[in-house]
């Protein structure tokens, strides 16, 4: 079961979470992109929610570094973790390298750490990762990329709590 997938209740909270990729756009492209003459060059933070599909949407952030957090949709023992990148390998620099994820009973508390982690942008699109075990159950997660495999953005294309 993932907790964090929106069709189960899951949801990103926004105010905790890196601005996407097109909030640094110029305001041309950003027009541009919204009228539909570009293509977008970031989906929604919720898409990596979504459920899995062929060929999924993906959120990307400026930079090689940014934070996302998910309340889950009821807290949970996490076991795992999925991160998916983009299906193409020809563009993996833009994967997340090095990244971890931190547990919350409320947005205050100091949380708790699940696990550090590296991502191998020439392994599947989707990896998973054990969590460390924790005693009592977390309402949010943090997933914090660390950095990338060399690009200028890092792109994301779904997060899982399982």
């Amino acid at each position: 079961f993932d907790y964090a997938a929106a069709r189960a209740g899951g949801a990103v909270v926004a105010a905790n979470t890196t601005s996407d990729l097109r909030a640094t756009l110029p305001a041309r492209r950003r027009v541009r992109a919204a009228l539909g003459l570009e293509e977008s060059v970031s989906a929604p933070v919720g898409a990596l929610l979504a459920d899995a599909g062929a060929a999924p949407p993906c959120f990307a952030f400026s930079g090689p570094a940014g934070e996302i957090t998910v309340e889950l949709a009821a807290p949970a023992v996490p076991a795992a973790f999925q991160l998916e990148r983009a299906p193409s390998v020809d563009n993996a620099t833009n994967a997340p390298r090095q990244f971890s994820v931190r547990g919350y009973e409320t947005l205050a508390d100091a949380g708790v750490a699940l696990g550090a982690f590296s991502f191998d942008a020439r392994g599947a699109p989707a990896q998973r990762f054990p969590s460390a075990a924790v005693a009592k159950p977390v309402a949010f997660v943090k997933l914090s990329v660390a950095n990338n495999h060399g690009a200028a953005a890092t792109r994301l294309c779904r997060f899982g709590v399982f």
